[in-house]
């Protein structure tokens, strides 16, 4: 029997792919031909007889793809080439969404309220750039692909944000409103031209990260998506699931939404 393939989470840097599912961890491909390259394990709490603090959330490269971060209750940093694990850091809220830094110094956590930074060597907590009150409400977010002060976040009124988090008090950059539904992910363009996001209300929209305008909204039909850019030629990588969980798709769509390619992700073979 099969497992459903429930994705959490896509990203892709210097011609890999990265999939988090919720079940079975993070795959590897490559971004070209969908070949596998490396699978690393989830990690299930023992204290646990449900798997929950194991689950698998969001994914994120370190700029040379040398290291991938899991997000989860308890988030951790793998080496990508021997998938020994780098930085483990148990959280108070599961994060959702883990992104490095532009310089990869950097870790932000975002996830049911809660947003948070830590060091990516040590997991140390920085307070300076804790969120919490202060930007109560982010579900997710990202870096800006060049500054470490400037961040994206997701809010629960179905709005984003460009906020400067090193000015005091911190500066809304941008506020980008135009899903119906919780926004589940969003992310820069690797030359900061552009924002994309998704969201709980089944459609894709692509932002002018400078004025804030909406180029486009496409509706995809489907409940479960993840959207992010892949390399430098502004194309959008959209991981798709059936309402059913039991087909994930990631496809690749071009800068006008249209979709050019696609990789099946295989599910789990289980017994029984």
């Amino acid at each position: 029997a099969a497992m459903p393939t429930f994705i959490t989470g896509i990203e892709s840097s210097h011609g890999l792919l990265a999939v988090t599912d919720m079940q079975m961890g993070v795959r590897i491909f490559r971004q070209s031909t969908g070949a596998f390259v490396s699978k690393l394990d989830r990690i299930v709490d023992a204290e646990t007889s449900d798997g929950i603090f194991g689950m698998s959330f969001g994914v994120s490269f370190s700029s040379d793809a040398s290291r991938v971060m899991v997000g989860g209750a308890a988030a951790k940093i793998h080496d990508v080439a021997s998938g020994e694990i780098l930085v483990a850091k148990t959280l108070t809220a599961e994060a959702m969404v883990c992104k490095f830094s532009p310089d990869d110094s950097r870790v932000l956590a975002c996830g049911f309220a809660k947003a948070v930074v830590w060091d990516a060597k040590t997991g140390d907590f920085l307070p300076t750039w804790d969120f919490e009150g202060a930007l109560e409400g982010t579900w997710g977010g990202g870096w800006h692909p060049t500054d470490s002060n400037i961040v994206l976040l997701n809010f629960h009124d179905h709005s984003m944000k460009v906020v400067n988090i090193s000015s005091k008090p911190r500066e809304t950059l941008l506020h980008l409103v135009g899903h119906e539904g919780q926004v589940s992910i969003s992310s820069y363009s690797s030359d900061a031209t552009r924002i994309c996001s998704c969201s709980e209300s089944k459609d894709v929209i692509l932002w002018d990260a400078k004025s804030g305008e909406k180029l486009w909204r496409k509706e995809t039909g489907l409940l479960y998506n993840w959207v992010s850019f892949l390399g430098t030629d502004n194309s959008l990588c959209v991981a798709q699931m059936s309402e059913a969980l039991g087909n994930a798709m990631v496809n690749r769509w071009d800068t006008d939404g249209t979709p050019t390619s696609s990789i099946q992700v295989p599910s789990k073979q289980i017994d029984g």
